[in-house]
């Protein structure tokens, strides 16, 4: 019996798990389970302690007999939470214009929202990247603040 891959997927700022990037990616990916967590509540962006509960409540209902492999995908912000939880539950993740420092998104946050993503932020990194795609049309996170953050030239 052959094993299926899972992508968690994790939108970014503003975004939600029915987006249209989530649309285009689950399309892009068939023959995947694909998840989308959704990282917004009805005051705005959850609380890091909550993305946790949900990535783990996403992980649990999961079949994981039948998985070959869990990769999380995330945009933006959503880079910055597979990044971190990826390596704290080492999955290999795959990031799309990431946020590498919440001081990044200062500008669209609560002081306090700032001071949780803040809170799990490490400057280095050593889970396994799988993919770093960046495009130089983003008018909020800069290709160059992901090269530099994972040495990339």
């Amino acid at each position: 019996m052959t094993k299926t891959p899972v992508v968690i997927y994790f939108h970014g700022l503003g975004g939600t798990s029915s987006s249209e990037k989530a649309a285009r990616l689950r399309e892009n990916l068939p023959g995947v389970i694909f998840k989308a967590l959704d990282l917004t509540g009805p005051n705005g962006p959850i609380s890091t302690s909550e993305v946790s509960r949900r990535i783990s409540d996403t992980i649990n209902t999961i079949d994981l007999t039948d998985v070959s492999k869990i990769v999380f995908v995330g945009i933006s912000l959503g880079g910055y939470y597979a990044r971190v939880f990826g390596e704290r539950y080492d999955v290999p993740y795959v990031l799309i214009n990431p946020v590498t420092n919440p001081e990044q998104v200062k500008d669209f946050v609560t002081p306090e929202f700032l001071d949780d993503l803040k809170s799990i932020n490490s400057s280095e990194t050593s889970g396994p990247l799988v993919h770093l795609l960046l495009g130089d049309d983003d008018d909020v996170i800069p290709p160059e603040a992901a090269q530099s953050f994972f040495k990339y030239k």
